[in-house]
């Protein structure tokens, strides 16, 4: 994926954020809006592109949104069990 490019999506990815947005999402809604975010943020894969440092540096500017969103979700709140789920 070119980082300055949309990322693709469709209807069910489209409807999950919709559902997050009205706080609605069921929790299966809740997954897939943050999976296709690591995706569209392009956080599982590489941000280098070979000879062109402009897209390499907005690819890893969109890469730092997701690093920050999964931090927060892996941060334990004061006082959580480590088997409590964030949220």
């Amino acid at each position: 994926m070119e980082p300055h490019l949309p990322a693709a999506y469709d209807d069910a990815d489209a409807e999950a954020f919709k559902m997050l947005n009205y706080g609605k999402a069921t929790p299966d809604q809740q997954k897939r809006a943050i999976g296709w975010l690591a995706f569209a943020c392009g956080f599982t894969g590489p941000s280098y592109v070979p000879g062109d440092m402009y897209a390499a540096a907005h690819g890893e500017g969109k890469r730092w949104i997701m690093i920050q969103i999964d931090r927060m979700i892996r941060t334990r709140r004061r006082g959580q069990a480590d088997t409590e789920q964030g949220g």
